[in-house]
């Protein structure tokens, strides 16, 4: 990235901050509407092992209400089913699409399904309404605070807590690729970049202010081979890893920005490193 062109973009960025232009909770909806069909293929495969392991280190127990917050196209909801038959489980995501996706999986029995953003959503239950609360690979998609102390309060005295999350930076070579589409394409920049992702399990752990107790928690990576993907930048698109940040830049549609963001990639990666941390909490 060159002076000119970083000067050339944090002037357009003062604009837009100047006019509240920015990526809201709204885009990070759209994006997962659109990879909602893509979505088991591209992106379940990487996550799903991850998922599994972290719930199969939950501590015995029947929990008889589940909330599974952010539960996308319902991977997640069938393992919890699959692992407490006899609980009664609700799940929630932001996503049409990703709902609909999850109830051709789930059918109708012993689950309930609604479209809301966490945040909303977790208000609205009553208190101690749930045993077991996960959210797998969605709280890091939510905006207000407010919803820690929501999720304390709607667990049941002794309840579970399992988050999974992604890292802040999660995927360096590919966030690189997309801050250079930004720096090399600054007038079609449309929206700021606000939303921040957690940097690490203390900075998330600190976010609960010693409403649990932590029962076991762990940090993890895994490789992505991007050799193997033939247009790199749809690949990004259709799983969501970009969700709500194509909205900064027009990457759906401007062959200059798919061109930029597609060459660096194909001149300065081979793979990428995803990484991410998980937590089980017990309410106290």
């Amino acid at each position: 990235m060159s002076i000119g062109e970083l000067v050339t973009l944090k002037y357009k960025q003062v604009l837009l901050y100047l006019t509240e232009s920015k990526v809201v909770p709204t885009d990070f909806r759209k994006s997962f509407d659109w990879s909602a069909s893509f979505y088991d293929k591209e992106w379940a495969p990487y996550i799903t092992g991850v998922s599994d392991e972290v719930i199969s280190k939950l501590p015995a127990f029947s929990p008889k209400y589940i909330l599974d917050a952010g539960c996308g196209t319902g991977l997640s909801t069938m393992k919890l089913r699959k692992l407490f038959p006899d609980a009664h489980i609700t799940a929630m995501d932001f996503s049409r699409q990703m709902l609909k996706s999850a109830r051709k999986h789930l059918g109708t029995d012993n689950v309930l399904l609604f479209r809301e953003m966490i945040e909303k959503g977790v208000s609205k239950f009553k208190d101690s309404q749930f045993n077991l609360v996960s959210l797998m690979w969605s709280l890091e998609y939510t905006q207000d605070k407010k919803v820690y102390k929501d999720l304390h309060r709607i667990l049941s005295p002794g309840g579970y807590l399992l988050v999974i999350t992604r890292k802040q930076d999660a995927l360096p070579g590919i966030n690189n690729a997309f801050q250079q589409t930004l720096s090399k394409n600054s007038t079609k920049v449309r929206k700021n970049l606000s939303h921040k992702f957690p940097l690490d399990k203390a900075e998330l752990l600190s976010n609960f202010d010693k409403m649990f107790e932590e029962v076991a928690s762990g940090e993890g990576n895994f490789l992505i081979d991007l050799k193997s993907k033939s247009f790199i930048l749809d690949w990004v698109l259709n799983t969501g890893v970009l969700a709500g940040f194509e909205f900064a830049i027009d990457l759906r549609n401007s062959e200059t920005c798919r061109s930029s963001f597609e060459n660096y990639v194909k001149n300065n990666l081979f793979e990428d490193n995803f990484t991410y941390m998980w937590l089980i909490l017990k309410k106290v």
